[in-house]
C-alpha cells in the first residue's frame, strides 16, 4: 500500500538496473559460499539463483525506515519498487534456474577420450556413475589389474578423476551409444552406481534389452526398490552404505574370478582407506 506505481514510469531504467543489481549481487555472494561448502557447481548455480531475490522482510525494514525517517521518502519508495518487482520476477527465475545450471556443462563439455576406449580384445568392466562408490570399485579393480571404464555426466568430475588416474569417460550412461562403442563380448560385467533412481531403471532396462546375459550389479539408495530392480533383470542389488559399497566390490571381483583370499585383502584395504578419508 505504500508503493506509488507511478514511480515506475518516472525512472524505468534505474529501476531495471536496481532489480538486476540485487539479483547479481546476491547470486555473486551465494555462489562462492556454496562452492566453499563443497556443493557441486550445478547445484550451487541453482541455489544462488533460487535465493537471489529479496524477501518480504525487506518490505518490513523499508516500512520501519520510512516511519522513523531513517531514509528519505524518495529512496524508500525506490527500494520498495525494486523489492516488489524483484519478488514478482521470482517465479520466472525458478523456471530459468535449471536451464542456467546446465550452461557451464554445455560450454565446457569434455568429449569422450578415445584413449579410454578399450583396445580390440581387451575385456573390461563398465561402471555407470563414478562417485564415491565408482571410485571404490575402480580402486578394487585396479588392485587386480582388471580393466574398467567408468561413465559420468559431470565434466568437471571427469577431469578431476582423470587427473587422479581413473579411467573415466564423460557422457550420459543412459545413452546406449556410449555402451555400443564397446563390443558386447568385451564386457565382463556392468555396475550401475548412480544416485538417480529413474536413470538407474532406464539404464538397467536398456542393458537387459541389448545384453540379456550380462551380469549387472545395481546400487540402490534404499531397500524399497530392490524387488523392482531384480524384476528388471539386475543380478545383484545392494542398498547404499559404505559396507554395501564394499559388498558391490566383493560381488564384482567374484564375477571376474578373483580368488577369495585376494578379495578379502582388497576389501580390508578399501575399508581402511575409507576410514582414513572420513577422519
Amino acid at each position: 500500500m505504500m508503493i506509488n506505481v507511478e514511480e515506475i514510469l518516472r525512472q524505468p531504467l534505474l529501476l531495471a538496473l536496481g532489480v538486476m543489481g540485487i539479483f547479481i549481487l546476491k547470486a555473486a555472494i551465494i555462489f562462492p559460499l556454496c562452492i566453499c561448502f563443497k556443493i557441486p557447481s550445478r547445484q550451487a548455480i541453482e541455489a544462488s539463483i533460487y535465493l537471489a531475490q529479496p524477501g518480504e522482510f525487506a518490505l518490513l525494514i523499508l516500512g520501519v525506515a520510512m516511519a522513523t525517517q531513517l531514509m528519505p521518502a524518495d529512496d524508500v519508495q525506490f527500494f520498495l519498487l525494486v523489492t516488489a518487482l524483484a519478488m514478482m520476477l521470482t517465479p520466472l527465475l525458478f523456471k530459468c534456474a535449471p536451464w542456467a545450471a546446465k550452461l557451464p556443462a554445455r560450454f565446457n563439455r569434455t568429449p569422450p577420450v578415445e584413449d579410454d576406449i578399450p583396445q580390440s580384445g581387451e575385456r573390461v568392466v563398465l561402471i555407470a556413475g563414478f562417485g564415491r562408490v565408482g571410485k571404490l570399485l575402480g580402486n578394487a579393480l585396479a588392485e587386480q589389474q582388471i580393466a574398467y571404464i567408468g561413465f559420468d555426466h559431470q565434466a568437471d568430475r571427469v577431469r578431476a578423476l582423470k587427473r587422479d588416474g581413473f579411467r573415466v569417460i564423460y557422457g550420459d550412461a543412459r545413452k546406449l551409444e556410449l555402451w555400443h562403442r564397446l563390443h558386447s563380448d568385451q564386457i565382463i560385467a556392468a555396475v550401475i552406481a548412480i544416485d538417480d533412481h529413474d536413470a538407474t531403471q532406464s539404464i538397467l532396462k536398456s542393458i537387459r534389452r541389448e545384453w540379456p546375459l550380462l551380469p549387472v550389479i545395481v546400487r540402490a539408495k534404499d531397500t524399497a526398490d530392490m524387488a523392482a530392480l531384480y524384476d528388471m533383470g539386475a543380478q545383484y542389488v545392494v542398498a547404499e552404505t559404505l559396507e554395501s559399497s564394499l559388498s558391490v566390490a566383493r560381488l564384482l571381483m567374484q564375477q571376474v574370478n578373483t580368488d577369495e583370499n585376494t578379495i578379502e585383502k582388497i576389501i580390508k584395504k578399501l575399508r581402511e582407506q575409507n576410514e582414513l578419508t572420513s577422519l
